[in-house]
């Protein structure tokens, strides 16, 4: 079927992954009371939701094209367009602003933050996170 039908099956695999790994360990969580799963911003499950279009693609790939699909595609994603310099604004750009968003938000009177000793590891630990997230996500969607 992913021969003849490759966007279907790319669209079902993503649907099936983003939706039914998740519902079935939410699922067997909550029916056997044997472990925790949550769903949150950065949990494992929420990892696996985010990342399926990228993961789908590559599964439809590989089995439509081979290993010469696979090198093709990363090679189209890695030859992207544009100046080295704004990738580096946005990979810096982004988690400042969401740093920025929890500082002040700290200030405010809600703890955010904690201590001064802690905003590197927080920031660094945000980054990773911020680039692990949404741009994986959009491997899935190009080419």
């Amino acid at each position: 079927m992913m021969r003849r039908y490759p966007l279907a099956a790319f669209f079902v695999l993503t649907f099936l992954i983003s939706w039914g790994i998740p519902g079935i360990v939410l699922g067997l969580a909550a029916a056997t009371g044997g472990f925790e799963a949550e769903f949150g911003e950065f949990s494992p499950l929420s990892y696996v939701a985010i990342w399926s279009p990228a993961i789908s693609a590559l599964i439809v790939i590989t089995a439509v094209d081979g290993a010469a699909g696979v090198l093709a595609f990363i090679r189209r994603i890695v030859d992207a367009p544009g100046h080295w310099g704004w990738y580096i604004l946005v990979a810096i750009g982004v988690p400042t602003l969401t740093f920025t968003a929890a500082a002040l938000t700290h200030l405010s009177g809600t703890p955010a933050l904690k201590t001064p000793d802690i905003v590197w590891t927080a920031f660094a630990g945000l980054a990773l996170a911020k680039a692990t997230t949404g741009p994986v996500e959009e491997f899935g969607w190009r080419g």
